[in-house]
């Protein structure tokens, strides 16, 4: 028996430090904590739009205290007087604004208090200080707002129901015109198009160069293989478009024309294909189809346009250079040519520039096949012929 009562004991003891536990925690929570607390009165006017006891209270923002109590006024049933306990220094004021906050969406309602004047004396210096009003709306929810909103619209709708009837029935007029003369509507449309709308640009027109066919024919078969590398030339030259060179001012290009490829990429490949013509089919490629040429050809571009002074003709200026394996230059040349052009215009300019690339392509062959397909050492250390600019 005294093991039992024992027992007992425990557990009472128990449940009476638990219960305290819980106590603290809520007093803590809704009580003021362990700061000193200040209690005021707030009433609010026909609704606190779901103000619970224990709700937060802040103060700019910042929490300060808890809902303590709720209760209706019994000598005005528009009336509800609301208890706070807030921290004692919070420097509440007779002008301090109340209103009624949610916190989120559909969050819980919380006392908001806003600023006040600073001339005016501090509530917590008094002894009994007066009540705090809110306005009439401060307790109004998303809900109320919404209802009183959506009222004033079924108002001002049922205010103007004729004139809205009238400008409805003006829409359907309107809608029926546009669509007895949806024709009409178009043809003036496309005329403004025409008139207003800038005029469509012209196609682009591709040019190319021709790589020269009549050669005299093979005395021997070629005897090394040459390898035809990628031309170099200066940014300007490195481009599609079809060039003018004025006496003055910068070059400039023909618009809404242009070659078929990058100017050293179509010099390279015509190139191959006049040695080609030239009967040197099995003699001469790129670097890069992985032949073991005996020698090389490189090509460096320093004109290719169309000068207008003192009638448009076409200039082209090349280096052209021989590397044997061993990386020595056994010849080199400048190759210029020149053709009269009909016009400045793109077809004029492509087909003088083609002409002129003819001769200096078949004056190519002629000097370098002898170099090196023929292996005539004479032909080395000709004189660079032609002047650059």
């Amino acid at each position: 028996m005294e093991i039992k009562a024992r027992y007992r004991l425990i557990g009472l003891f128990m449940l009476m430090v638990m219960g305290l536990g819980f106590g603290f925690v809520y007093w803590l929570q809704n009580a003021g904590g362990l700061g000193e607390r200040k209690t005021y009165t707030i009433h609010f006017q026909n609704t606190v739009g779901g103000l619970r006891i224990g709700a937060p209270v802040f103060f700019n923002g910042i929490k300060v205290g808890e809902v303590t109590g709720l209760t209706l006024s019994r000598d005005n049933p528009h009336l509800i007087i609301a208890t706070i306990s807030v921290d004692k220094p919070t420097p509440l004021r007779a002008d301090t604004s109340v209103r009624i906050d949610f916190q989120g969406l559909v969050g819980t309602a919380a006392v908001s208090l806003n600023g006040g004047s600073p001339s005016l004396p501090k509530l917590n210096t008094m002894p009994e200080p007066p009540a705090l009003s809110a306005g009439p709306g401060a307790g109004e929810g998303l809900t109320d707002m919404a209802r009183q909103a959506l009222g004033r619209l079924d108002k001002l709708l049922a205010d103007n129901s004729t004139d809205l009837h009238d400008t409805i029935g003006n829409f359907k007029t309107f809608s029926a015109t546009l669509a007895k003369n949806s024709d009409r509507l178009d043809t003036i449309i496309s005329g403004l198009e025409k008139t207003f709308a800038a005029p469509p640009k012209p196609p682009m027109a591709i040019f190319d160069l021709t790589a020269p066919q009549k050669f005299p024919p093979l005395k021997q078969p070629p005897q090394g293989q040459l390898a035809i590398a990628d031309p170099t030339t200066i940014l300007i030259f490195d481009t599609q478009q079809i060039l003018l060179k004025p006496q003055q001012g910068p070059t400039r290009a023909i618009p809404n024309a242009q070659w078929g490829d990058s100017l050293p990429k179509l010099i390279q490949e015509k190139v191959i294909q006049s040695f080609e013509n030239a009967h040197y089919l099995s003699a001469v490629a790129r670097p890069l189809d992985a032949l073991a040429a005996d020698y090389q050809l490189l090509i460096d571009l320093r004109t290719f346009d169309i000068g207008l002074t003192p009638s448009p003709h076409a200039e082209i200026d090349f280096v052209a250079k021989i590397l044997a394996k061993d990386g020595k230059i056994i010849g080199a040349r400048l190759f210029h040519a020149e053709a009269p052009a009909s016009a400045d215009d793109a077809p004029g300019a492509a087909a003088a520039l083609n002409e002129a690339f003819g001769k200096a392509a078949t004056d190519l062959v002629g000097w370098a096949a002898p170099l090196v397909f023929e292996n005539k050492p004479s032909a080395k250390g000709k004189p660079v012929q032609g002047k650059l600019e």
